[in-house]
């Protein structure tokens, strides 16, 4: 088993944010020693309930708490925080119906955040006025409406209950007025989720000796008053978030599976991003697989997560999905700014830093649709001779036949350094470059450059330098225009070097509803 501190861990790659959320539970399990990662968080909650204190809100909730790295403006370090998105999932939770649940959660993933807290504000309202319905009682009308809160109304009562009953023995002579303190402390601070209002009926059957009933009508307005007051104190719980990142110091974990998560969390946050989010989350998978190659073909480690359910996850797996995305995603680069010094740089400038490289290779190469490699009329040099130039034109002809009668994914135009230059990728991530014109403007055809051939990752990678830098590169096939050369692309194609051969057996890849076991 190969181990490292969590804090290395995290903080390998380019420092930017990749805002997914962390299981703390998966995380406990890659973990040596569960006891000292379950203190640390454990002492990170019990920080929280005193905030909450702080500012009026009790801990009344068995809080969603969502994890999530985050990079330090200034300094560029990256710590686990409890995400921000915690009070607005925990709210989600408690108000919104099971069955429309996800659709909220992924609006507050799609920076929707003014939508779902509309819709919150609606649901407070109308927990504030629940009322009978037909023949059904308020208390019926509350677990149909809302069965979260309607468990949080069963534990206050049962709170009550037992308050009452310790009160009881208080006032029998059965325990003294120094053991009732105790025992109510004790049960108040092991059960979150209960309001402090049920005191008050606590106090009263002290004082009076007659049980006042807990209402649901009073429980509603109490927590509509106290889920009103979590949204008007969304900016301090945010400032409270980014102040206090969980000390992991010294928190040894298995590095393979650790950064196996990371992989396949990153590779979904693709999926799901929006398309100007896409590419930082690419990083880290492009940064894993450079990292070790062998990774590629890797059935070892194998892990489960909870959004693909009972699927296997291994990092070969991964690097199907990863071609994959990569194939779909044309503007996504698998750069990963290794070799560059960020020190002394902040959040911003490292954000203008990588778009201003990321721009660079947009400038060498078009996406273009595969039928649009067509002729672009046939034109020669004055200083060919004619054998030379019949020479260009059939060979000319040849590649324009042989690469029409493919079945390429997409297909790419060069500019610039890579100007007449016609790229096809195939769905086994191969990508294959061949020079169709000399000047692809004046359509002047090609002498017969070499065809070049690549893993895509490695295509991204050298397309942001000049063609030369791309010819000594040693991850490059160079194959001559000479008897037997498209045999010799047709093999590079065909090669199962990412283990898929068609489209049709990528998109299965893609399938991770399937309920069955399998790699994806």
């Amino acid at each position: 088993m190969n181990n490292d501190k969590l804090e290395n861990l995290i903080n390998k790659g380019v420092p930017i944010d990749t805002p997914f959320l962390l299981s703390i539970n998966l995380l406990k399990s890659f973990c040596n020693d569960q006891e000292k990662l379950n203190k640390c968080v454990q002492e990170a909650v019990l920080k929280f309930g005193k905030f909450l204190s702080e500012i009026g809100l009790e801990n009344y909730l068995f809080y969603s708490f969502a994890f999530q790295i985050i990079s330090d403006q200034n300094s560029l370090e990256k710590k686990i925080y409890f995400s921000p998105r915690t009070i607005p999932l925990t709210l989600i939770y408690s108000l919104i119906p099971q069955k429309e649940q996800k659709k909220y959660k992924d609006k507050l993933f799609d920076s929707e955040e003014e939508v779902v807290y509309e819709t919150l504000l609606k649901r407070i309202d109308k927990l504030r006025k629940i009322k009978k319905k037909n023949n059904l009682s308020k208390e019926q009308v509350l677990s149909m409406e809302f069965p979260a809160l309607y468990k949080v109304f069963l534990a206050n009562k049962n709170a009550i209950q037992y308050l009452i009953s310790l009160a009881e023995k208080y006032s029998n002579g059965k325990i003294s007025k120094e053991r009732y303190i105790e025992l109510r402390d004790e049960f108040i601070d092991s059960n979150p989720g209960i309001i402090n209002t049920i005191y008050d009926v606590v106090d009263y059957y002290i004082s009076t000796g007659i049980k006042k009933e807990y209402t649901v009508t009073k429980f509603c307005n109490d927590y509509a008053d106290f889920f009103e007051k979590m949204i008007d104190s969304v900016e301090l719980f945010d400032e409270y978030f980014y102040s206090n990142p969980l000390s992991l110091d010294d928190i040894v974990i298995d590095k393979e599976r650790f950064e196996l998560y990371l992989a396949i969390k990153n590779a979904i946050a693709i999926i799901e991003a929006k398309d100007s989010d896409k590419q930082r989350y690419a990083f880290y998978l492009a940064n894993y697989f450079k990292e070790d190659s062998n990774r590629q073909t890797s059935l070892e480690p194998v892990i489960q997560i909870e959004e693909l359910g009972d699927t296997l996850i291994n990092p070969f797996s991964v690097y199907q999905l990863y071609t994959r995305l990569l194939i779909e995603n044309p503007d996504i680069k698998p750069l990963t700014f290794n070799e560059e010094d960020f020190e002394g740089m902040n959040s911003d400038e490292v954000k203008e830093f990588i778009n201003n490289l990321l721009e660079t290779f947009s400038a060498n190469w078009d996406v273009i649709p595969l039928e649009e490699v067509e002729r672009n009329g046939v034109k020669h040099d004055p200083s060919d001779k004619k054998d030379d130039l019949d020479r260009r034109i059939e060979l000319f002809m040849e590649k324009h036949s042989f690469y029409g009668s493919l079945s390429p994914i997409m297909s790419i135009r060069g500019k610039k350094t890579f100007d007449g230059y016609v790229g096809y990728i195939f769905s086994n991530g191969m990508v294959v470059l061949d020079k169709f014109y000399q000047n692809y403007k004046k359509g002047v055809v090609s002498k017969g450059d070499a065809i070049y051939c690549m893993r895509i990752e490695d295509f991204y990678r050298l397309s942001q330098f000049p063609k030369s830098i791309l010819r000594k590169d040693s991850n490059v096939i160079s194959i001559v225009h000479r008897k037997g050369w498209q045999e010799k692309v047709l093999k590079v194609i065909k090669q199962k070097g990412n283990g898929i051969e068609t489209e049709e057996e990528v998109n299965k890849l893609l399938n991770k509803n399937l309920v069955t076991k399998k790699i994806i």
